[in-house]
């Protein structure tokens, strides 16, 4: 009499619990086995969902190439899975662990002690994102590997690993110190930032040498993610640009592996936004583009915050028309996330009606003084001014930062135009709550504010604030 089969409830239940069907995991298993091909699974491994429904049903039996790849997929032993235990150790390759792999065939990427060298654009050589002396990188030799990335699959993250295995409370962990290292940064600035960047590498080394399955992976890259975007944008705050842009690189990089558009999307405005800074008008716009190409299919939320920094960049080269139909698609879109009460991101809670009016009288204020007609300088200052005020008076912690530096600009923009006891009154406000943050880049909005006063400084009002600017020349 032939043996009823059992069911395999070990494997059926390792898939409910990702909450995928048969159709899901087995086409999740040949992509990854057409990854692994030529990496010691051989020949080409393809899975039907009629196959994997056999094997839970426990009406056929994988072979052991198979097996292995089972293994890889879920991060667990096989013996969690139902299955006969394969002696053979696991080994790292190419940002995938699985079982039987020689120990030459090992490549990481040390530069970032992430596990997929094999994926770093050429342009982005180890060595650049490395050595001390790094320089920023400009011209095509960054707009070009971006697109290419764009257009690049994701990779499919597993590890099953020598490591410990990053469970449930772990990986909440990590999550909740990313969540703290972008809300030490709206507090305090670019103080953190050694801080983050030991996070990151903590987060990296897991992502490298401990076992997980794949949502997990996909969870901790992320938080990789967010981590090196923070540390690039203190970086940033800092004037440390070069190494801001290694970090959003890294970003990039890392938010593609887990396939995360919305915060690639991010990672790219904030770029638009350095270049912008830095007066790389043409990468600034390449960026722009980029970030919105991402972003479409991302939340509302994240759109309008893309358009909102495309704003600057439209600025920094002058074109009011752009700048005007950027910030025309931000209140669109927000007007959207409102509507259909759309939740953000967890990493873009900060990004509200009040935040996005505070980058466009950015916008407007640059826009002003490059364009240098008085008439029209007033009219742009003029409208900055209520988009800015809000976050200038905010006294939030959570937006200390912010409310900083949108102060310093509203103060730079009334200086401009000569409104000089509305300059002093903004500038004074912001200056007061400067000592709780560290941003040289701050620091560098009042220079330019003492510059534009220093020429008006015998007028009683300015002279004693112009003094109290100078101090700035000998903070720590």
């Amino acid at each position: 009499m032939a043996n009823t089969p059992q069911p395999n409830h070990a494997l059926q239940g390792a898939r409910e619990h990702r909450r995928l069907t048969q159709e899901d995991i087995a086409r999740e298993l040949t992509q990854l086995g057409h990854q692994l091909d030529d990496r010691g699974f051989s020949p080409q491994i393809t899975v039907s969902a009629r196959q994997y429904r056999k094997w839970e049903a426990g009406e056929a039996t994988p072979r052991a190439e198979t097996r292995k790849l089972l293994a890889v997929y879920f991060g667990v032993p096989l013996a969690e899975l139902g299955f006969s235990v394969d002696t053979a150790p696991a080994r790292v390759v190419a940002g995938v662990d699985h079982p039987a792999l020689p120990q030459q065939q090992m490549t990481i990427d040390r530069a970032a002690d992430l596990p997929w060298r094999n994926e770093l654009p050429k342009q982005w050589a180890v060595e650049m994102l490395t050595r001390r002396g790094f320089t920023a990188v400009t011209g095509a030799a960054l707009t070009t590997p971006v697109w290419r990335l764009l257009d690049q699959p994701h990779p499919l993250l597993f590890a099953a690993g020598a490591g410990g295995r990053v469970d449930e409370p772990l990986v909440a962990l990590v999550e909740d110190t990313a969540a703290r290292a972008q809300s030490l940064d709206d507090q305090e600035g670019a103080a953190a930032r050694g801080f983050v960047i030991d996070q990151f590498t903590v987060v990296a080394r897991m992502l490298q040498r401990d076992r997980y399955d794949t949502a997990t992976g996909r969870r901790l890259a992320t938080a990789c993610a967010r981590l090196a975007q923070t540390a690039g944008w203190m970086a940033h705050e800092a004037r440390q640009d070069p190494e801001a842009q290694r970090w959003y690189l890294i970003a990039l990089r890392v938010a593609h592996a887990s396939d995360n558009r919305a915060l690639m999307a991010s990672v790219l405005g904030l770029m638009t936004t350095q270049a912008a800074t830095l007066g790389l008008t043409a990468e600034s716009m390449q960026l722009a583009a980029a970030a919105q190409e991402t972003a479409s299919a991302t939340p509302a939320t994240v759109r309008a915050l893309v358009h909102a920094r495309s704003g600057l960049a439209y600025a920094a080269a002058g074109d009011l028309a752009g700048f005007r139909r950027a910030r025309d698609e931000t209140l669109a879109l927000l007007d959207n996330a409102t509507s259909a009460a759309e939740p953000p991101p967890v990493w873009a809670s900060y990004v509200t009606a009040t935040e996005l009016d505070a980058i466009a009288g950015r916008g407007l204020v640059d826009l002003a003084h490059r364009i240098g007609v008085s008439v029209r300088q007033r009219r742009l200052v003029a409208e900055a001014e209520p988009l800015l005020s809000p976050r200038a008076h905010d006294n939030a912690p959570e937006s200390r930062r912010s409310s900083v530096r949108h102060g310093a600009w509203l103060a730079l923009a009334q200086a401009r135009i000569g409104d000089l006891d509305q300059a002093v009154d903004s500038g004074q406000r912001a200056l007061s709550r400067l000592p709780d943050i560290t941003s040289a880049r701050i620091i560098g909005l009042f220079s330019e504010l003492r510059t534009e006063l220093a020429s008006r400084r015998r007028d009683p009002t300015v002279q004693p604030f112009v003094l109290q600017l100078g101090q700035l020349d000998r903070r720590p």
